[in-house]
């Protein structure tokens, strides 16, 4: 993280941030102010310690009766302990280190309570008679490489780096006219006291983009759709239903998803679990086949439930379907094709009966010419035969 004048933080600010919160309350400090120990005490109340085990990657162990009903709240309120916040906002140790000279040196004070006991300016680091004290001390701090609680903060800070954030500092007040350094994606850009003026603009090297918050102008509620289901099941294997999560036609990010519970219900068994993620936009039902041989044949529902992380609202959707036991649908269509072949045989002997009855009577009807035929035959023998006998007589 950078800090406005170009300072990156550091493990010196959050050091720095501590020893001031302790030194302010002791009585024997430059700083001390007897307006801000009740509000140290409240602190110690709940504060235990903390230590840092590693800085590179940044681990600190913190210890705290600070507790609260989520887990995760008790770690974020630790870990918000360790950013150099003040009253007025967030602040590099140098910007403070400067306000810490002009309250040593009894020309500041960073309370209004001390200011009007010491009869000094309150501490303002954006306009007033507090600059040019500021200033002076700045200049100073340049000399003498000065390190606030050298014995301790020059372990994490050498004179050398000291001095580059003091210059960024200088530099940051030349161009505008103040010493308040924040981190945030505003900065103070001009001061007008007298016009009641004050212009703030985006700070470019801020962490996250300008355009990093837009998505939230709509609720990125979860469309979500249920594929098809197989209406033939066989128990002892597994099943897999696909379902779609987008938002507006794009792919819903698997990290932006909380879950994807899904609840099966059938005349015989109910089953609950969570989806699997395939990819960005889908995810699966995976039934086991321990559960799929409780599936018997009739209605599946089958009902799912997206929760987003971006969103509160959850999105539900329905569908229905009927299903059959594979042993089942097989006897179904044995069954079925036997009604077929029964009616295709029932068919065809009708047939063969009604080509037995044709041939019968084909076959009279041969005899019959036959017959004729023979007739014929005789008869003409006869009339052939009669006009030789009629001559012969």
């Amino acid at each position: 993280m950078t800090f406005h004048d170009g300072s990156n933080l550091s493990l010196a600010d959050i050091v720095f941030d501590y020893i001031l919160t302790f030194d302010r309350a002791k009585p024997e400090s430059p700083v001390y102010d007897e307006a801000y120990v009740p509000d140290f005490s409240s602190f110690r109340e709940y504060f235990k310690g903390f230590k840092i085990v590693s800085e590179d990657p940044l681990v600190i162990e913190f210890y705290s009766d600070s507790v609260y009903l989520d887990a995760e709240w008790i770690a974020a309120d630790a870990a918000g302990a360790f950013f150099p916040d003040y009253a007025y906002g967030p602040g590099p140790w140098h910007m403070i280190a400067i306000g810490w000279l002009a309250e040593a040196n009894n020309e500041l004070a960073f309370t209004r309570d001390k200011a009007e006991t010491n009869n000094v300016e309150w501490t303002n680091y954006i306009a007033g008679p507090s600059l040019p004290i500021l200033s002076k001390y700045l200049t100073e701090a340049i000399n003498e490489a000065f390190i606030p609680y050298a014995n301790v903060l020059g372990n994490y800070v050498s004179e050398s780096e000291a001095l580059e954030r003091y210059n960024n500092l200088k530099a940051w007040y030349e161009s505008k006219g103040h010493f308040l350094v924040g981190a945030g994606p505003f900065y103070l850009d001009r001061v007008d006291p007298t016009a009641r003026i004050v212009v703030l603009k985006a700070n470019r090297e801020f962490m996250d983009s300008a355009d990093k918050w837009l998505r939230f102008s709509k609720p990125m509620i979860p469309e979500a759709a249920i594929g098809s289901i197989p209406t033939i099941i066989s128990p002892g294997t597994s099943l897999e239903i696909p379902i779609s999560v987008t938002f507006e036609g794009e792919p819903y990010k698997i990290d932006d998803i909380s879950f994807v519970k899904y609840i099966i219900t059938n005349p015989n068994a109910t089953l609950v679990g969570n989806a699997v993620p395939v990819r960005d936009g889908e995810w699966r039902i995976v039934l086991s086949p321990e559960e799929t041989s409780t599936l018997a044949s009739g209605t599946l529902g089958v009902d799912v439930i997206v929760v987003s992380k971006l969103v509160g609202l959850p999105t539900a959707v329905t569908k229905t379907t009927t299903i059959m036991n594979l042993n089942e649908y097989i006897m179904s269509k044995i069954a079925e094709m036997r009604a077929e072949y029964e009616t295709e045989i029932s068919s065809l002997e009708a047939t063969i009966e009604s080509l037995n009855s044709n041939i019968s009577a084909l076959t009279s009807t041969v005899n019959m010419l036959t017959g004729l035929a023979a007739v014929a035959l005789i008869i003409a023998i006869v009339a052939v035969a009669i006009p030789f006998f009629v001559k012969k007589k």
